[in-house]
């Protein structure tokens, strides 16, 4: 059995094999989440897009098309209102990030993205050299990362390539990374030997995602429970996978050509939602999704019985330690609806309140504070 070695500085983690995927070994490692406190903040309407760094947190209402600021206590600080179309507009937003400078980002699915001063008010939009191609997105997505004066970023339409190709994620560059200052963009990373997606067989359609540590970039895909690192030092060289180790992870069958779909017809896919980390530990979150059988059973008609997920497909977080390898599964309470961020997974973070599923119309919302303890 090949030996794993940790090193969380640098390259994140290197494996005695580099570039092949490797078995975690694993000693006691248990943890369990912990409610510290929660903290209710006077907005109304749909956030399903935030952010929290640094005391401050960021949460898009999509009703309104309002970007809030708002402290750790939940006091407002200051609020802006985008116009839907026109100049200075933005609509079906997916991404909000404040960048290690306090440097705020918002972006669309659609391919806008605006940075905004500290007020909130607009401070330019980034002009690609391409225009996206993208038409669909993950709400909360996180793809979009700071790097000095760069950002590394899920932007397709190079060269006019729609990421709609049944082999687009085995044929072309997954990312760009944007010179802020020069406005030039470079196409980085591409799907590594030990992903499925590389090969000749056809999946259902992945959403990609990232997280950065050090020197270090970890890509994943959504239906898909191995993590891929880059080495950012090095022209993002891929150095290794890491499989996640979760004992029922649904996976739908090969498809017989790209008209074909499984997910959320015959069952539903497991999903790596995020990853969080810092130097010692990286965090999975995921939920492992429905098998066929199980979703024959139940007998599922969408979009109406979307909300039977909450218990049927609960979400889950796996920590990674330094020297230890996986922990237990923790299950995240269906109380808890969403988690926005956590930059450092050994602080405490937040996670907005489920009051659909607690039977609770409030006129505000709540955000619990949370955080993973080791048993």
């Amino acid at each position: 059995m090949r030996q794993l070695v940790s090193i969380f500085s640098g390259v994140l983690l290197l494996f005695s094999c580099s570039g092949s995927e490797q078995k975690v070994l694993s000693s006691s490692n248990e943890w369990e989440l912990v409610f510290e406190d929660s903290v209710q903040v006077n907005i109304l309407g749909k956030v399903y897009t935030g952010e929290f760094r640094d005391g401050i947190g960021l949460l898009f209402e999509y009703t309104s098309n309002t970007l809030y600021k708002i402290n750790e206590s939940g006091q407002v600080l200051g609020k802006t209102t985008f116009p839907e179309s026109g100049p200075n507009s933005i609509n079906a937003v997916n991404l909000v990030k404040i960048g290690p400078k306090g440097q705020i980002f918002i972006s669309s699915y659609l391919g806008k993205i605006l940075e905004l001063n500290s007020d909130l008010s607009l401070k330019r939009e980034i002009e690609m050299p391409f225009k996206s191609l993208a038409f669909d997105g993950l709400m909360n997505s996180k793809t979009m990362e700071f790097w000095e004066d760069e950002l590394v970023l899920l932007y397709p339409g190079r060269n006019e390539v729609s990421p709609y190709l049944p082999f687009y994620y085995r044929d072309h560059f997954l990312l760009e990374k944007l010179n802020l200052s020069t406005g030039e963009s470079v196409p980085i990373v591409r799907t590594p030997p030990t992903s499925r997606f590389s090969g000749n067989k056809l999946y259902e359609r992945p959403s990609v995602t990232f997280a950065q540590n050090g020197n270090s970039l970890f890509l994943y895909f959504s239906n898909e429970p191995k993590i891929h690192v880059f080495d950012r030092g090095n022209e993002f060289e891929f150095k290794e996978t890491i499989d996640l180790e979760i004992d029922r992870f649904v996976i739908g069958p090969e498809l017989k050509d790209e008209f074909e779909y499984y997910n959320f017809k015959k069952l539903i896919e497991g999903h790596l939602t995020g990853i969080f980390l810092n130097e010692n530990l990286i965090v999975s979150y995921y939920s492992k999704g429905i098998a066929e059988d199980e979703y024959a059973s139940h007998q599922f008609e969408f979009p109406k019985d979307f909300g039977k997920l909450d218990y049927l497909n609960p979400s889950f977080f796996k920590v990674f330690e330094k020297n230890k390898g996986w922990s237990n599964e923790i299950k995240i309470p269906e109380k808890v609806e969403i988690i926005f961020s956590m930059y450092d997974p050994e602080k405490p973070f937040f996670g907005m309140r489920n009051d659909e599923w607690l039977g609770e119309e409030q006129d505000y919302i709540t955000f619990y504070k949370l955080k993973l303890v080791k048993k």
